[in-house]
């Protein structure tokens, strides 16, 4: 055998010891889940109601406004669009029908715009 061979050998072992944790190793993991843990428990103790009757009174200027939006803005925009396109419309009818001498269905026609306009063109 050569030198070369005889080295490989003798890594070969090392490398497959040193890819399998120790037990030392996985007793420390094992303990730091623990820590881990415990330290989450006392930042969170989970009570019942029955263990802690009075509620914890927090001050008026501690307390935080957490705001939730149940409809996005655009839709809100939307929606807001929207509604001043139907007041525009119903506006329109009734002003037509029963400020004007008109029909309500006479609103929708071209020509009553048309006649509308010209009139504001002084046409």
């Amino acid at each position: 055998m050569t030198d070369e061979n005889r080295t490989t050998e003798k890594q070969i072992p090392q490398a497959a010891e040193a890819n399998q944790p120790s037990r030392n190793d996985r007793h420390k993991k094992a303990e730091t889940d623990a820590n881990f843990w415990a330290r989450i428990k006392a930042k969170w103790p989970n009570k019942s109601p029955k263990e802690n009757p009075k509620k914890q009174e927090v001050p008026a200027g501690e307390l935080k406004w957490v705001r939730i939006r149940m409809f996005p803005i655009w839709l809100r925009l939307l929606i807001l669009l929207a509604l001043m396109v139907l007041a525009a419309l119903l506006g329109a009818i009734i002003g037509f029908s029963v400020v004007g001498d008109g029909s309500a269905g006479d609103v929708f026609q071209k020509d009553t715009w048309q006649h509308i306009f010209d009139i504001m063109n002084g046409k």
